[in-house]
């Protein structure tokens, strides 16, 4: 046999390659645009998926976080005093009472607050602090009532949605999947917070018609606002405090600028 003989596939065999890598190109094409599409459309599929479901999905790690945030979790007057005034911003604008919110004051110096999966928010001590000196009280109830509306238009549950497609498409292309399914994973979706400009924009929007139903005059609401703006701007190196609230709730200028023209 000579050396330069290659064996060559029979045509009916070249055609069966062919016709997988066109079926594999037409599989992957799919599920990439499947993903493409959960990205874009998180926050609609987000409002089908109850509530109640919402809350029993985020149940496991409810226990583990009640063990390991023990130590950071406040329970005092000023605690009982957030419960208080959320309750009352839910009921004055008559949100639906499926949607149970618990309120979580965390003793942290960091200026912030956020909502994440099954209707929790945390509030760091440093915000009450800051907030302390402010002469109207519909400057916490703005901040209170902007973390409801991250609540009651599911923008977690879309950012979990939108982030675990992200997750999925980078570990296609890394070859690796080992992590989507791991508890780490998992837990850093429930501690989301960080949410697009336009749902930053219409929590906003949702919690300025909130505070209306709560107040008759809610002149001050955005104290707490034009604080964070000026201290940025009248420091150069910001404390890490200060940055916390910057990092999950950009575009301060333009939500301003929307507030204004809501009112």
């Amino acid at each position: 046999m000579s050396d330069s003989y290659k064996y060559q596939p029979p045509a009916s065999e070249d055609a069966d390659i062919k016709k997988m890598k066109m079926y594999l190109l037409i599989f992957f094409s799919s599920v990439f645009s499947l993903v493409l599409l959960i990205i874009i459309f998180a926050p609609t599929l987000a409002k089908i998926v109850p509530f109640s479901a919402e809350k029993q999905f985020v149940k496991p790690y409810e226990v583990l976080s009640s063990k390991y945030l023990s130590d950071d979790v406040i329970q005092n007057e000023t605690s009982e005093y957030l419960i208080k005034r959320v309750n009352i911003l839910l009921k004055n604008a008559q949100i639906d009472p499926k949607f149970i919110i618990s309120v979580h004051l965390i003793d942290s110096k960091e200026v912030n607050a956020f909502a994440t999966l099954g209707g929790h928010i945390f509030v760091f001590q440093g915000l009450i602090d800051k907030l302390e000196h402010a002469e109207s009280k519909t400057s916490l109830d703005m901040v209170l009532a902007h973390e409801i509306s991250h609540v009651i238009n599911r923008d977690a549950i879309a950012g979990m949605g939108r982030g675990l497609a992200i997750q999925l498409i980078f570990s296609f292309i890394a070859n690796d999947y080992s992590r989507i399914s791991t508890l780490s994973d998992l837990t850093s979706q429930l501690s989301l917070h960080f949410y697009s400009r336009d749902q930053e924009l219409e929590a906003d929007k949702t919690a300025l018609n909130i505070l209306k139903a709560t107040h008759s005059n809610i002149e001050g609401y955005d104290l707490f606002f034009q604080e964070m703006k000026n201290d940025t701007e009248s420091t150069a190196d910001i404390d890490d405090e200060i940055t916390g609230w910057f990092s999950t709730h950009p575009e301060i200028d333009e939500r301003l600028e929307q507030l204004k023209e809501l009112e």
